[in-house]
């Protein structure tokens, strides 16, 4: 099996030592300040197993038909889990139920319910939607086609957010130099684009949170600004601020290198971050990555009742928290429940005996026999996490 430690993650299992009194500091725009500045500056004394109400531990059955490879999105609902791999370029979304039992593969291929290639998927309004190349195409919550529209724009991330779709066009993609977002139609017509302010280095990566359909978050790299599309409007939501940390990328002096190159890190001050555009949301709280030189980067985790920031921290040996390693980072999201995710590791790279590493006893007998039992050539194993309700 080629699976490599894959984690799928909201990263939102943390919280730090910093908290201060709820403020909601707002600009003349109606933007949130959140506060970044005091949660960086905090050394995180707690970690995120002291904030796991529990945990739900699912492994994916093990057939021929049913290997799954490398691992690129996961959703995983109240009744089913969908996983898109790209093994040996002949995986594709496949389906599980909630017990891990395999259900099928989707078709690949070029017909009107058949996938080509899966670039992304959503879940919303009890239905899974496929970013599938030149189509969006529709499945019920169960599996079952329902429809495909076709696309004719260049994009990376589409979501669908209320009874419009909103996607996105990175400034390399159009010639306006602009990030843009391109609102359309249930059919799928384009009615209206807006463009937000252009940041020479573009950022390919998840830039939509909208875990309850309705409130669409949207950032973008190096961009302290975190939009909000609801109500048929966009506005600036949240503001981050960390005068003492933040790292100003030159922006003219790395003119046209590409986000995924990340060149400019060479000059980063030791302690100076600036925002990935990497965002998590659940219904009470957010959390954000900072990146800094190399791989390091720090979570900084917001809560939304409170106003609250925190800094987010891992034990050093435990492979299980959506923080560990990982060669590929994208969300899973679980429907129909409050404040509770979901991520997917790999035996293939699961460390000897990890199961001896269990803070908080937060794996029962019961996952501490599969984890045992485990081989490396298994498929992955999702883990489903209840975060306690007040943080």
């Amino acid at each position: 099996m080629k699976a490599k430690f894959v984690l799928l993650a909201f990263s939102l299992f943390v919280i730090g030592c910093i908290s201060t009194e709820k403020k909601e500091v707002l600009y003349d725009d109606g933007a949130i300040v959140i506060d970044i500045n005091s949660a960086l500056k905090s050394d995180g004394l707690y970690y995120f197993e002291d904030m796991i109400e529990s945990v739900e531990l699912i492994p994916l059955e093990t057939t021929e038909a049913s290997i799954v490879g490398p691992v690129s999105e996961c959703v995983v609902t109240d009744n089913y889990i969908f996983v898109n791999d790209i093994y040996d370029n002949k995986g594709g979304l496949a389906m599980f139920d909630k017990s891990g039992k395999f259900i099928k593969r989707f078709s690949r291929g070029n017909g009107p319910e058949e996938l080509p290639y899966v670039s992304g998927m959503f879940y919303s309004d009890d239905n899974l939607y496929v970013d599938a190349y030149e189509k969006i195409v529709k499945f019920s919550g169960n599996g079952e086609y329902v429809d495909n529209k076709k696309i004719n724009v260049n994009m990376v991330e589409i979501q669908k957010v209320g009874d419009v779709y909103l996607a996105i066009q990175p400034e390399y993609q159009n010639l306006a130099n602009k990030f843009k977002i391109l609102k359309f139609d249930s059919s799928m017509v384009k009615m209206s684009a807006l463009n937000l302010e252009p940041i020479i280095l573009p950022f390919d990566s998840k830039n939509f949170s909208c875990y309850d359909g309705v409130n669409c978050l949207i950032c973008k790299f190096a961009d302290n600004n975190i939009y909000c599309y609801a109500n048929d409007t966009f506005k600036v939501k949240y503001r981050l601020d960390y005068p003492d940390f933040e790292y100003h990328i030159p922006y003219e002096k790395y003119k046209g290198v590409r986000a995924d190159d990340l060149s400019f890190e060479q000059d980063i001050d030791e302690g100076k971050y600036f925002f990935s555009g990497s965002i998590s949301e659940c219904e009470d709280y957010l959390s954000m990555w900072f990146r800094t030189k190399g791989i390091r980067g720090k979570n900084v985790f917001y809560n939304k009742k409170t106003g609250k920031t925190s800094l987010i921290k891992n034990h050093d040996r435990s492979e299980f928290s959506p923080l560990s390693a990982t060669s590929r980072d994208s969300k899973a999201c679980l429907s129909g429940q409050k404040n509770t995710f979901s991520s997917v590791i790999s035996p293939a790279y699961m460390k000897p005996n990890s199961w001896e590493n269990n803070p908080n006893n937060l794996f029962s007998p019961k996952d501490i026999e599969i984890l045992k039992n485990v081989k490396a050539d298994d498929n992955p194993i999702i883990l489903i996490y209840k975060l306690k309700n007040d943080l």
